[in-house]
């Protein structure tokens, strides 16, 4: 019997996670924007709040008197207020978030004792991104996960699909994810739809990791309908990528359809989710596992997807209805 990847014990891993709040420090004010709040916000984020100002704030390079003027009127601006006290309802009080990012990473430095833990530092992008990924710091921008009822989404154009999942509880799941795709990221891995499929089995393994007590809805973003349609056509979905020769096709037009985003899956039932292909891959990954004695780390060396698949004596049971 192989040991279990997933059932370890995190008591005795030292953490020390350091959050900073920077959307407070740039927001919460009763005056304009001053120079020496500029300098204190470059002390206290270093790099990373030029990073910020350049790639979130699209703020070029200019002088600094420039810049204080720009970030006055960004963080007096109404709608930014808005999204302020709509965060702060939600966000205020960081410490059950905190608890959790705790566990997960410890988790992390289990499986990964020689990768350091990220500084986490939540902001604002004005809704246009969701995270921003350094070498040292996890960056989290708190207003694409203001709820699925938030009245700025549907004002942007957001789909339902996407609004639904920009909740409290997806945003721990998502910097996550942001933060393995920093290490493992897609552009490095083959053309085939299994070498897509693969990486996205891997990433939905690493959460099952590290996001322990996680339901899986969240971690591949589905809704309990979604999830039980998938199980219950597991087979049926297996058996048609291999009769319809999509595993090895480097053609990404063909297959895309099951590897993005999006309402459902053209050509598919209605109840069917999008990313069928990954969810596929995700229950290849976990026998892979199941069925070889390896590490975490190991699943995350071993690039070979087909050696993968061949080695995950991956069989789906056919269900009878």
């Amino acid at each position: 019997c192989n040991p279990d990847p997933l059932n370890v014990d995190v008591d005795k891993i030292n953490l020390e996670l350091d959050i900073e709040r920077m959307e407070h420090d740039l927001f919460r004010r009763d005056k304009a924007f001053s120079m020496s709040e500029l300098q204190n916000l470059r002390m206290k984020y270093g790099e990373f709040f030029d990073l910020y100002c350049l790639r979130i704030l699209n703020l070029r390079e200019q002088s600094d008197s420039l810049r204080v003027m720009e970030l006055d009127l960004f963080t007096s601006d109404v709608d930014m207020q808005g999204i302020l006290l709509k965060s702060d309802s939600l966000y205020g009080n960081f410490d059950r978030f905190a608890e959790k990012f705790e566990l997960y990473f410890k988790h992390h430095k289990y499986h990964f004792p020689e990768k350091l833990t990220p500084r986490i530092v939540t902001m604002f992008s004005a809704i246009q991104y969701g995270f921003i990924v350094t070498d040292t710091v996890l960056g989290i921008a708190l207003d694409k996960y203001l709820g699925k009822d938030c009245i700025y989404y549907p004002a942007l154009g957001f789909p339902k699909f996407l609004s639904d999942k920009l909740t409290p509880e997806h945003m721990l799941i998502d910097a996550m994810e942001a933060w393995f795709l920093s290490d493992y990221p897609e552009n490095d891995i083959g053309e085939t739809m299994l070498d897509k499929m693969i990486h996205r089995g891997k990433l939905y393994y690493y959460l099952d990791a590290v996001a322990v007590d996680a339901h899986d809805t969240l971690k591949i973003g589905y809704s309990l309908d979604q999830l039980h349609w998938c199980k219950q056509n597991e087979y049926f979905l297996w058996s048609y990528f291999i009769e319809n020769e999509l595993l090895f096709s480097t053609n990404f037009q063909k297959y895309v359809k099951f590897i993005d985003d999006g309402f459902t899956t053209p050509g598919f039932p209605e109840e069917a989710p999008a990313q069928l292909a990954s969810y596929v891959a995700w229950q290849i990954v976990r026998s892979y596992m199941n069925n070889n004695d390896m590490s975490l780390q190991d699943l995350m060396n071993e690039n070979d997807a087909n050696k993968i698949l061949k080695d995950s004596k991956y069989k789906p049971e056919k269900n009878i209805k």
